[in-house]
């Protein structure tokens, strides 16, 4: 399993428990959990996360705030929700909000790994871009460097 560190916004400590023995059993061990999305874009400021999971209904500021919030930050960044979704406008404000993933309330504990595996999929793909970017990056400044030098 690919080393990640997430972020969980829930404010039920019930689901909270359930996920954490669900990423004991993957080996997630780099998750930091909050219980609304005040406390968990206070967090999120002071850190780089691969993926934020989130909730919709929290006290004092929801999933889509939250995930409106963090975009002002980092445009780029994954989410996956966990909620019930059963109101059509919830699903078209995730879609319009480009979410990346969901997950149904309340968990089945396969389909949540099976979401999540395909979380870690998109993460992979991610950095191996990224890391394509920079080599080619720095190929482009030794050229640069080495025309220079010829010249």
């Amino acid at each position: 399993m690919t080393k990640v560190k997430l972020l969980y916004v829930d404010d039920d400590i019930h689901i909270q428990e359930f996920v954490k023995v669900l990423f004991r059993k993957m080996n997630i061990i780099d998750v930091t959990f909050a219980s609304n999305g005040k406390e968990a874009l206070e967090v999120y400021e002071k850190n780089k996360y691969d993926l934020v999971i989130t909730d919709i209904a929290m006290p004092i500021m929801g999933g889509f705030e939250l995930i409106e919030e963090i975009k002002k930050i980092l445009p780029t960044q994954m989410f996956m929700m966990v909620t019930g979704l059963e109101e059509r406008e919830n699903l078209i404000k995730a879609i319009e909000l480009r979410v990346n993933f969901f997950v149904e309330k309340p968990i089945d504990s396969g389909k949540f790994q099976k979401v999540f595996q395909d979380a870690m999929e998109l993460i992979n793909q991610k950095r191996e871009l990224e890391l394509s970017n920079l080599l080619l990056e720095q190929y482009k400044h030794a050229m640069d460097d080495s025309t220079i030098l010829s010249k």
